[in-house]
């Protein structure tokens, strides 16, 4: 989420995205990619970095890897 034009929170690194709380996020500086505090950002931090550098109407990037697509579609590829 853009919290200012220059700071962002996303998630940090090997957060289980079905328990988060207040710690799991990351405030991070859009333009140098610096964070605070100890938790590392996830990997995603350059696709939601791109976005916000290029879409100054966007506020909120969801971002979801669904297990069950994939596997459906490798299913019905048999």
């Amino acid at each position: 989420m853009k919290i200012t034009e220059d700071q962002m929170i996303i998630t940090g690194s090997g957060t289980n995205m079905g328990e988060l709380s207040e710690g799991d996020f990351v405030l991070v500086d859009i333009e140098t990619q610096e964070w605070e505090g100890t938790n590392k950002p996830s990997k995603e931090i350059p696709m939601h970095r791109a976005i916000y550098r290029n879409r100054s109407d966007a506020n909120v990037i969801i971002h979801a890897s669904s297990f069950w697509s994939p596997s459906l579609l490798v299913r019905n590829k048999r």
